[in-house]
């Protein structure tokens, strides 16, 4: 037994096949509406599809932008320069062609803790480029003198006269020198005034 193709039209004039062997075709529109549901179940899938995807990648992008802004925040927190600061003016006497003049006034204006002066490294650099290590114990050309109540630290709110030893660093007239100050343990660089 064959089953033959037939094509039928419907109202609307549209053909819609048919079986030949007395079977009826299906009433018009229900092929249709099959056709839609299974067409409309497809596209449902890809709106699903692309919530989920963009739901992921928000997530990615703020896991990234979390794990970048907190390494951000901890290496600010790091090096902050705030920890230790100082101010540094002129000394009042005006330097000369000797060798110990008074050269400038440190004050130490905001620190967590005292310095032990082991671990402070000053140094000064005037117009000829040369670094000069100052030292309170006078072994160097740059010689530092506290008048702190304990010469093992240097205390907050201490004031420090830095000098020439030994060897002529301005001679005369105004001197412009660049001041580096480090703790020793830690890398810090004190900021100044």
């Amino acid at each position: 037994m064959h089953f033959l193709p037939c094509f039928q039209t419907n109202a609307g004039g549209d053909y819609i096949y048919a079986h030949r062997r007395g079977r009826k075709a299906p009433e018009w529109g229900l092929e249709d509406k099959n056709m839609n549901n299974e067409m409309n179940n497809d596209e449902a899938v890809s709106p699903v599809i692309a919530t989920i995807l963009m739901v992921a990648i928000t997530v990615v992008l703020a896991g990234v932008l979390y794990v970048w802004a907190s390494d951000l925040a901890n290496s600010n927190q790091q090096d902050s320069p705030d920890l230790y600061q100082y101010r540094a003016s002129n000394h009042n006497d005006n330097p000369s062609a000797a060798t110990d003049d008074a050269l400038m006034v440190l004050e130490f204006m905001q620190a967590p803790a005292d310095l032990n002066w082991a671990n402070i490294d000053i140094q000064i650099t005037g117009a000829d480029g040369v670094p000069h290590t100052c030292k309170t114990d006078g072994s160097t050309d740059c010689t530092i003198t506290q008048y702190g109540s304990d010469d093992t630290f240097w205390e907050k709110s201490e004031v420090l006269h830095i000098s020439e030893n030994g060897e002529d660093l301005c001679n005369g007239g105004s001197c412009t020198f660049d001041m580096k100050i480090s703790d020793t343990r830690t890398g810090t660089t004190l900021t100044g005034t």
